[in-house]
């Protein structure tokens, strides 16, 4: 039996079926702006290569989701496939000038434009968009950065083993359509408050850099005893007097975590409580930081077996960012706290004045012994039985005290890197502030005299209408 043509539908019930519901529509826009689907807007929707094409020495570039970043298209580490094979991948998906990328598996949403003229191909893991002619590229690559979409893609991936966004998905992903000059108004003033951004982080970023350069120059005489040779020479003391231990042969306590059955579970913390239970974000490469605090009961305190801290002890990260290193000590405003099971709290040691013990461990003289010897590659560790072998500078306790009064002076603006830290994460804040505010109408741009923005979807209806 012949199929049946399917009906060809009118505009007007084109219209009907490309406008979200107002009780589908995310958040609110201006009146004269309208909410559609993305397949409504784009003339192509498609994926790169599902299956992995032979690949070459050289020829034409094939870029995965790891070569789609947030600003550019990275062609480093990239593979190559001969003119032929990617003249047939071409068939189906080809980049071109405008396209949008947006990674499906990986960084899910992570999205650029094309701005290259450089041939390459795609595997399946990166979607391509292709916007009708009548809307703009690059509003709509800022629209799908924004945190609502993004939340809404990394949704509609569900909860497989291995998440990944569908293009039956992403074409009825719903977005805000203003008028053109509304969208290019709003791509005008994104680019010049993304640029001022943009310096003052750079800047920032560069005052970071000279500082830690200067720290990391600083630490090195510090720890080879350049930093205390005339105190040395006043002292009459020798620089053959300095030890070298490995951590296990020190007498340190190392302690991890409780990881037994009464370890805390999500829904046991609190915004206060008796007993602070510490995260991977409040010991930072710059110490404690109390940002984002967890805290657990009196009676789950009394449940958990080790990991509890006592005054002076340091507490070291060994899960996911190893290395960082913080001190309780007088000065820490809480009384009860726990590490968690990327942690380990280190005891005792009568070798060693404390505060010299962490400026040691901010040093290249370990990060690079805990470079080498870290395991793991998606999540690096550091277990105890390898943390051991260690090698540790042992000066005097007096002069350890003097190596730290000297790098307490000279690195005194510990406090200003944390700041420059701060800002720089208050600038990617911002970005996202402006992206929220953009799409919902807030940057001041919007001309309630202008048409509506349903007269430029019939547009690109009727062209959807005319290319059948």
């Amino acid at each position: 039996m012949a199929k049946t043509k399917k009906k060809q539908l009118s505009l007007d019930e084109l219209l009907e079926e490309a406008l979200i519901k107002e009780e589908d529509r995310p958040y609110e826009v201006p009146e004269n702006w309208v909410w559609t689907k993305v397949e409504v807007l784009c003339t192509k929707i498609t994926d790169g290569e599902h299956i992995k094409p032979k690949i070459s020495d050289y020829g034409i570039p094939l870029l995965t989701a790891k070569n789609i970043l947030d600003e550019e298209i990275n062609f480093t580490n990239v593979d190559y496939v001969e003119e032929n094979i990617a003249k047939k991948s071409w068939e189906r998906c080809e980049p071109k000038l405008n396209d949008i990328l947006v990674c499906s598996r990986g960084t899910i949403g992570r999205n650029t434009i094309v701005n290259v003229n450089t041939p390459f191909c795609l595997m399946g893991t990166v979607i391509l968009l292709r916007l009708n002619r009548l809307v703009s590229s690059k509003f709509y690559n800022y629209v799908l950065k924004s945190n609502c979409m993004q939340d809404k893609m990394r949704n509609m991936c569900g909860s497989t083993a291995v998440s990944a966004l569908y293009l039956k998905d992403i074409k009825k992903l719903a977005i805000p359509l203003p008028t053109i000059a509304e969208q290019q108004r709003i791509v005008v003033v994104i680019e010049s408050l993304f640029d001022k951004l943009d310096t003052a982080k750079e800047l920032a970023q560069n005052a970071l850099d000279s500082f830690g350069n200067r720290k990391a120059a600083i630490l090195h005489k510090a720890f080879t005893g350049e930093l205390t040779a005339k105190w040395r020479e006043e002292n009459g003391v020798s620089l053959d007097e300095w030890e070298e231990k490995k951590l296990a042969e020190t007498d340190i306590d190392i302690i991890d975590g409780d990881r037994g059955t009464n370890y805390p579970r999500k829904e046991e913390f609190y915004d206060n409580g008796y007993c602070l239970f510490l995260n991977a974000k409040n010991v930072t490469k710059n110490g404690f930081a109390f940002n984002e605090l967890n805290f657990i009961t009196k009676e789950k305190d009394e449940l958990l077996r080790k990991g509890k801290l006592k005054r002076f002890d340091i507490i070291l990260t060994t899960r996911g960012t190893i290395g960082n290193i913080a001190y309780f000590d007088e000065f820490i405003p809480y009384e009860h706290m726990r590490i968690n099971s990327g942690m380990v709290i280190y005891r005792g040691g009568s070798d060693f004045y404390k505060p010299f013990l962490c400026w040691l461990y901010k040093s290249n003289y370990i990060k690079n012994q805990i470079a080498n010897i870290k395991t793991g590659s998606a999540q690096p560790q550091l277990p105890i039985k390898i943390m051991k072998d260690l090698k540790l500078i042992i000066p005097s306790l007096l002069e350890q005290k003097e190596i730290v009064r000297i790098l307490d002076n000279l690195l005194d603006n510990e406090q200003r890197a944390k700041e420059l830290c701060d800002v720089i994460e208050k600038i990617d804040l911002m970005k996202k502030a402006i992206l929220s505010r953009a799409f919902r109408g807030e940057l001041g741009t919007n001309n309630p005299e202008e048409e509506n923005a349903v007269e430029l979807l019939k547009e690109v209806l009727k062209r959807r209408i005319n290319l059948k």
